[in-house]
């Protein structure tokens, strides 16, 4: 799109909404000045990430070693790891302590129980995870939400189609600005 260009109505949910092209800024390459600052601050960015990675896997060893001697909790605190536990979460939501965490996320919810999982990125580093209890869904819940997730679904794929009509339409009118 280009600036002042209207872009095809959008429904969400309740309302419609037509977006608007203001201004469009070009991308800008940096400056010969400015290029090694950035280089510089991306590769020691990557370093810390990279020694935070081995660092977390070393102590994910460590860890494993002292699980064959004593509890988790114990083995926590000697391998001088802090022990976090979280509320219960779904798939897709935000984690109390972590924020949003799509890896740590599917993680959780296809290990098994009891068990040390390898080390996990999140958005503040890594961690090692260990799902201590699963919460079974909610049946009774599941079914009051399956027909309004059924409705949500047929909406969108209604407006998918209607922004398609809509394209092809203005397409054929030609329409010039």
């Amino acid at each position: 799109l280009n600036a002042g260009e209207m872009i095809y109505p959008i429904e969400t949910g309740c309302k419609i909404v037509i977006l608007k092209v203001l201004e469009i800024h070009p991308p800008r390459t940096l400056s010969f000045e400015e290029a090694p600052k950035e280089v510089e601050k991306r590769y020691r960015t990557d370093q810390a990430t990279v020694l935070a990675r081995t660092k977390a896997e070393e102590t994910k060893i460590a860890l494993q070693e002292k699980l064959s001697a004593m509890p988790w909790e114990e083995a926590v605190k000697e391998a001088g790891l802090t022990l976090n536990q979280t509320d219960f979460f779904d798939r897709q939501g935000f984690i109390e302590g972590i924020g949003f965490a799509p890896t740590f996320s599917e993680a959780a919810f296809r290990f098994p129980l009891k068990e040390a999982s390898g080390v996990i990125p999140i958005p503040d580093g890594f961690v090692i995870l260990r799902v201590e209890e699963e919460k079974p869904i909610a049946e009774e819940a599941f079914q009051e939400e399956k027909e309004t997730f059924r409705e949500r679904i047929l909406a969108e794929k209604e407006a998918d189609h209607f922004i398609e009509w809509y394209r092809t339409l203005r397409k054929k009118a030609a329409l010039v600005s």
